[in-house]
């Protein structure tokens, strides 16, 4: 699911940035969560404010930025505590730097740089931060899935429609989709959300075009065949896709 999000002008006298906007989460986030980040922000504001919220954290961090605090790592994987302090003094967060190398058959060696406030052992540490790229499957979602890469509203008060109804529909969405999951007995990462998507036109479509009515007995309705709902099973890995350049300006 989808927290109401934190969105601001981009361009003028009233442009934020994103550690800003992220900080304002801080308070919509149940006490206690666990935020996992990517190297935008790996730095002790973050880490510092979060902790001051309530929350840990696991975000990457720049190599450059570990390196006057661990240097060149002489083992595969390891990790050292530190008090990690901003260059003015006015953000501090004691925690521990983790470096640890993945290894994947297929794959080159992937370096991690991981710095972390939880007291979680460095093996969960590693694997929970791997669970990041469930968020860009879900912002892959949103984006092109839902159309919502691009606002072309002309005011700022329509653009922020448009972005809590798109969040408001995906979370419906993700919704059906947990039901659908306890119906087959899957875990929610095992059905299509385009699929899902398409299921819920479809119904729409039927019901606001028949004057029958949709129930349960007419054989067209949301919850049949919850068998297409699954995404396919792959006898050979899909091959790699390129990175999707979003458009600028």
């Amino acid at each position: 699911m989808v927290l109401r999000p934190s969105y601001g002008a981009y361009n003028g006298e009233h442009a934020t940035d994103e550690l800003t906007l992220a900080e304002e989460l801080f308070e919509r986030i149940p006490c206690g969560s666990v935020i996992i980040a990517d190297r935008f922000f790996g730095c002790s504001r973050f880490a510092d404010v979060s902790k001051r919220a309530g929350h840990e954290v696991v975000t990457r961090v720049k190599e450059i930025n570990a390196k006057k605090f661990i240097g060149t790592p002489v083992s595969a994987s390891g990790e050292l505590a530190v008090e990690w302090k901003s260059r003015t003094g006015e953000y501090s967060a004691t925690g521990r730097f983790i470096w640890h190398t993945v290894t994947r058959k297929g794959f080159r060696p992937s370096k991690l740089v991981l710095f972390t406030t939880s007291p979680l052992p460095r093996k969960e540490i590693v694997e929970l931060y791997g669970l990041r790229w469930n968020v860009e499957l879900d912002l892959r979602d949103i984006k092109s899935t839902l159309d919502m890469d691009m606002l072309y509203n002309k005011t700022p008060s329509m653009n922020e429609k448009e972005i809590v109804l798109g969040i408001t529909a995906y979370n419906l969405i993700r919704h059906l989709v947990v039901a659908a999951a306890k119906s087959l007995k899957v875990a929610p990462r095992e059905i299509s959300f385009s699929r899902v998507l398409k299921r819920i036109h479809a119904v729409g479509t039927a019901a606001f075009n028949s004057s029958v009515p949709i129930t349960s007995n007419s054989g067209f309705t949301i919850h049949s065949d919850l068998r297409g709902l699954l995404l396919p099973k792959r006898r050979k890995p899909k091959p790699a896709e390129p990175r999707k350049v979003w458009q600028k300006g």
